[in-house]
């Protein structure tokens, strides 16, 4: 029987959050099946992007939540 894999469980896959069994199923799938490789290389880009991306909060937001907290 083939299982099926929604874009969360190919999600927890790039992140290594499935159990093995799963995925080394979605391994072979990657294999044998076009579509799962084409969307996992395309969620994988994906993912790349927004690890690579980084916000930095404005220095006097910082100096009001911390002027704030010590009123508090």
């Amino acid at each position: 029987m083939t299982k099926t894999f929604t874009k969360n469980d190919l999600l927890r896959f790039l992140y290594n959050e499935l159990p093995n069994q799963d995925r080394n199923e979605v391994m072979s799938m990657q294999i044998t099946d076009e579509s799962v490789e084409h969307e996992t290389h395309e969620m994988e880009s994906v993912v790349k992007l927004l690890d690579g991306f980084r916000m930095k909060a404005p220095q006097d937001a910082v100096d009001n939540i911390l002027a704030y907290s010590k009123k508090a």
